[in-house]
């Protein structure tokens, strides 16, 4: 654990020196722009051009700004006059202003056009934007109540609420693509809790049948769910949100360093909220995303998403409510392998927004789940939809192909959002995971999980779809806790690599993983669920079920280990009374043989019938 201990102790030390925004004796000294003097107030129906000419000046002054709104207000903010939601994909866009403070002091952006996010601040650093709450005059998506399901020529009717939008608007039809046009069933439950899908019911028609009545035909096996009429459980009276979902983010910032995002809140979103890419040195505290009053859907998309960012992270006191997809996503993309024209030379596809000299690269062939190399950038050459990359070093022989689904793929370790620190967060209800960890050297803690889907903390790698890397390392999961859900699928803590054939990972690649002094309650399945996995340690963490806890399985065990090596468990306590709990610990036949996982100082309170070990190498 050395490593990581030394990169969160560097991250900081960074912080505190970066002040990652303006510390308050600097922000006394910034000149106050009040919006109102250039012609920004609550009364217009659109304060874009007056909100462009506002920053124009703030550029010109050259000099430390706080723009300061007026407290509690309202604006709308749209389009520019004459454009299209394809000309731009925010409603406000700062370009290069440094030392710029902007203070919503609680107002609300009210954004006109359900197409397009509310912000983008580019190339700006030493930046703060706080105090601001976003919400769309015209949500962009639309909600109702399911009337009538038919499975045999499938489809369904949704009787729409009063004043949503209905799916023959242009955002609906705009938005239609792989990942846009679906949508979710959204349940209360007996326990006060809201579930959320999580079966994504995917539609690409629709047709009016009655007033305010629409009927949808779903694919019926799309983007890995099969028979999503019955998969979704879809039934009438079920309420249910169909989006717009598009690639415009709520909070974006694009290669800005010594950034905070500080006391924001959004209330609705075409696809992700915050959205930092190519930042360093990036704080997001008290920051938060949930349905507005009245309400029972927020965002289209994730809560945060950080991809591509270089390093320096820390998000802390947020919340996450009512959302399509997961809390915290923390990533690089894939860089796929086209050519090698020499040695120490790749063509990749930009599938990642940056690669620059003296950036560490890592070479990971899918197909098998292994790391090939690792190598240091000399050189690179931008061309129209790909690099040219010149290494310090020769590489190995390299398998090319048409895209990362077949090829090698790089992930730049310069750019995944490392080191990061992720503590006193909650992730509440809502559809997906609640952080999700394609990085390395970093720490959770202190944050409450209540995710619907069970799983708190993912590790995950896979080339078939979105690609996210690189494979997780370094990292440290302690003081949280897990609540689980009575429609539990997934363990709390999860890691898991998809390799192209479907076989176990040749290497178990995910390593140096510590999980301790973690709570789990009600859990009727695996608290942790680890496969691939080597050097692990689980340390002092507590299960505490009890017999009114709800049964989701016929049997299980706590903790699941698959393909996994040098894995130590140590001070477990489980209290659970559950017959269903047949073993504290499951090893299964691919783990590797030996002494090399260790169970010792467990505390039981369960069934007689639970075994403390099941270990599936013994025959």
């Amino acid at each position: 654990m050395k490593s990581i201990l030394t990169k969160i102790f560097t991250l900081v030390i960074l912080l505190i020196i970066a002040g990652c925004g303006i510390d308050n004796e600097a922000e006394s000294q910034h000149v106050k722009v009040q919006v109102e003097d250039y012609g920004v107030t609550p009364e217009s129906e659109n304060n874009h051009e007056a909100l462009g000419k506002l920053f124009d000046a703030v550029k010109q002054m050259n000099k430390p700004v706080e723009v300061l709104f007026e407290p509690d207000a309202i604006y709308r903010i749209g389009l520019k006059n004459g454009d299209e939601p394809k000309d731009t994909k925010h409603a406000l866009v700062v370009e290069g202003i440094d030392s710029l403070i902007i203070n919503g002091q609680n107002a609300t952006f009210l954004i006109t056009n359900p197409e397009i996010g509310a912000f983008l601040t580019e190339n700006c650093d030493h930046l703060v934007v706080k105090n601001v709450r976003v919400d769309y005059d015209i949500v962009p998506f639309t909600q109702g109540v399911i009337t009538k399901v038919n499975k045999k020529e499938y489809w369904f009717e949704l009787k729409l609420d009063e004043d949503y939008p209905t799916p023959d608007q242009p955002q609906f039809e705009n938005s239609k693509g792989r990942n846009a046009n679906w949508g979710l069933t959204i349940r209360d439950m007996d326990n006060g809790r809201r579930s959320y899908g999580p079966t994504a019911v995917f539609s690409d028609k629709w047709e009016k049948t009655a007033d305010n009545v629409w009927r949808f035909y779903p694919k019926k096996d799309w983007a890995g769910y099969k028979d999503v009429i019955t998969s979704s459980r879809l039934k009438p009276g079920d309420p249910f949100v169909h989006m717009a979902r598009n690639w415009a983010t709520t909070f974006a910032a694009i290669n800005c360093d010594d950034v905070l995002w500080e006391n924001n809140i959004v209330y609705s979103g075409p696809n992700v909220t915050f959205y930092p890419h190519m930042t360093s040195n990036h704080i997001i505290r008290n920051c938060h995303v949930k349905p507005k009053k009245g309400r029972i859907f927020s965002v289209n998309g994730d809560g945060i998403h950080m991809r591509s960012s270089r390093g320096n992270v820390l998000i802390e006191d947020c919340t996450f409510r009512g959302m399509a997809d997961d809390g915290i996503n923390l990533h690089s993309s894939a860089l796929s392998i086209q050519k090698q024209p020499a040695q120490n030379q790749v063509i990749v596809g930009k599938h990642t927004f940056s690669v620059r000299p003296g950036d560490s690269l890592v070479l990971v062939r899918p197909s098998l789940g292994e790391i090939v190399t690792h190598a240091k950038v000399k050189e690179v050459k931008e061309e129209l939809t790909s690099w040219l990359i010149t290494l310090e070093e020769d590489l190995p022989e390299v398998h090319s192909g048409e895209g990362f689904e077949s090829s090698d793929n790089f992930y730049n370790l310069s750019e995944m959002a490392s080191p990061f620190l992720i503590r006193n967060c909650e992730f509440h209800d809502y559809r997906g995971r609640g952080v999700l960890i394609s990085t390395q050297h970093g720490v959770i803690e202190n944050n409450k999980f209540y995710v619907n889907e069970g799983w708190g903390v993912v590790f995950h790698y896979e080339t078939s779809y979105w690609a996210e890397g690189p494979i997780a390392e370094d990292i440290i999961i302690r003081n949280n806790d897990f609540y689980a859900y009575e429609t539990l699928v997934q363990g709390g803590i999860y890691a898991h690599i998809s390799t192209h054939s479907g076989e176990p990972a040749k290497h178990r690649l995910f390593n140096n993983i510590k999980i301790e002094n973690n709570k789990f309650y009600d859990y009727s399945g695996p608290i942790i669920n680890m496969h691939d996995t080597r050097d692990v340690a689980i340390i002092n963490n507590e299960v505490i079920t009890t017999d009114k806890s709800p049964v989701t399985r016929q049997a299980y065990s706590s903790i699941i280990l698959k393909n996994c090596e040098d894995i130590t468990i140590d001070s477990l306590s489980i209290k659970n009374p559950q017959k269903e709990l047949k073993a504290i610990v499951e090893i299964d036949e691919n783990c590797m043989q030996g002494e090399n996982i260790s169970v010792k100082n467990v505390s039981l309170d369960v069934s007689e019938n639970c075994k403390p070990v099941l270990d599936k190498r013994i025959k």
